[in-house]
């Protein structure tokens, strides 16, 4: 449990190095053994955005897609959203446009109706395929949701915020 809150702490404070070396120890598990399911989980959806954010792609591109499908199998719908997501970041960087586009139909598809979370993490999803994509009308309907929340989020943890200095290039270009 201590990695997990270690690795995410980790993550979202920009230190997918570290992040990735406290969330293996779990996310290696083959089975959450003794670990919450959701716990296990998160550690491995943590660890696949920290391998995106530190350049291992390969691995994190293999992870994400096994991650899916586990949760899947595992009848985990309220994970849906952010393991499709996460898969979205690799997908866009390789160029791989149908695939990351299919994922973020799936993360939005998946997410929580009027959740400010989800809606956020679709936002940042999107909003990387577009800005992978170089098409800034999608980088500003990617974030048209949460136009009307910009104010309540500048106050959160800017690695929360993928889509916004996006936004605002979108907006200068436009």
């Amino acid at each position: 449990m201590v990695r997990v809150g270690l690795g995410s702490v980790l993550l979202w404070t920009d230190d997918p190095g570290g992040a990735a070396a406290q969330l293996a120890a779990v996310a290696g598990m083959d089975s959450p053994n003794g670990l919450p399911l959701a716990d296990w989980l998160v550690a491995r959806l943590h660890k696949v955005l920290a391998d995106y954010r530190r350049g291992v792609w390969e691995h994190a591109a293999a992870d994400a897609e096994q991650l899916v499908a586990l949760i899947d199998d595992l009848d985990q719908g309220w994970m849906r959203c952010g393991a499709h997501a996460a898969a979205v970041y690799i997908c866009a960087g390789r160029g791989q446009w149908d695939l990351a586009a299919a994922h973020a139909r799936g993360a939005a598809r998946h997410a929580s109706p009027g959740s400010p979370s989800a809606l956020l993490t679709v936002a940042n999803a999107t909003t990387a395929l577009a800005v992978a994509r170089d098409d800034t009308a999608g980088v500003l309907a990617a974030a048209e949701p949460l136009r009307d929340n910009l104010g309540e989020l500048a106050g959160l943890e800017p690695t929360l915020l993928g889509f916004w200095p996006c936004y605002a290039q979108a907006l200068a270009r436009c």
